[in-house]
């Protein structure tokens, strides 16, 4: 079955601008992929402890009668091809690609890939240049456009932390994110109170509904994982 895709890039390492050209036009080198559309290209904020320098960042859209996995599979083979080097997790990188949705929707949950990205619809870095090409597209399962996700971070957001058994937990990252972003609304939360834009989840999710962000039971791990997060959300990426 033929599918539109869209893809996330970018890189921060080398000539990365020279990169993303390359890998559109391995995209579209491939026999059974034509290239769609390709998004500006906007430099925005290192996210992660070790992440490094500004990335460069776009997305495209491509159409395909690849299967998930066989798509995977060169586009990781694309990113070796331009230096990539799996070392350090969000490390700074010469170019990633990462499978953002598709229509017909796939959703799926593997070890080697979560269809839709599980993190797209908070990372400023991966909304921007989606919205330059994509912005009307519903992602399935979540029923919202492109454009409803960025409008969320253009507000007064807030950030819930909710955890049903590990309240000690809870309070540790709160204080911990609290000081790392005075200005940010960050509070616990509970299910009956208005949730709040951006919601952390520690532990056992039961019975929430999504879209939220999963945190570990380890403090210094779910802190650093929150702080990354609030860090792609508050970003203001810059077309170049």
């Amino acid at each position: 079955m033929k599918r539109h895709w869209w893809l996330a890039m970018g890189g921060n390492l080398g000539d990365v601008a020279t990169t993303l050209l390359g890998a559109e036009a391995q995209l579209a080198a491939h026999p059974q992929i034509r290239l769609v559309k390709c998004s500006r290209r906007y430099r925005t904020s290192p996210v992660g402890a070790d992440a490094g320098t500004p990335f460069l960042n776009s997305a495209v859209e491509i159409e395909t009668d690849l299967e998930p996995l066989d798509l995977l599979d060169y586009v990781q083979a694309v990113e070796k091809g331009f230096g990539r080097v799996r070392t350090v997790h969000w490390g700074p990188r010469t170019l990633d690609i990462d499978l953002l949705f598709s229509i017909p929707a796939v959703i799926q949950s593997t070890p080697r890939l979560t269809l839709p990205h599980p993190h797209l619809w908070y990372r400023r870095f991966v909304l921007e240049p989606l919205n330059n090409i994509a912005g009307d597209e519903v992602i399935v399962p979540y029923g919202h456009p492109v454009n409803d996700f960025m409008a969320l971070w253009r507000t007064d957001w807030r950030v819930g932390i909710y955890s049903a058994t590990a309240r000690a937990s809870q309070n540790d990252i709160i204080r911990a994110v609290a000081e790392r972003f005075p200005l940010r609304n960050i509070t616990a939360w509970s299910p009956g109170h208005p949730r709040p834009e951006l919601l952390a989840v520690i532990g056992d999710a039961a019975g929430i509904k999504p879209l939220f962000l999963s945190l570990p039971d380890d403090v210094p791990t779910a802190t650093q994982a929150l702080i990354d997060a609030i860090t792609a959300a508050e970003d203001s990426p810059v077309p170049v």
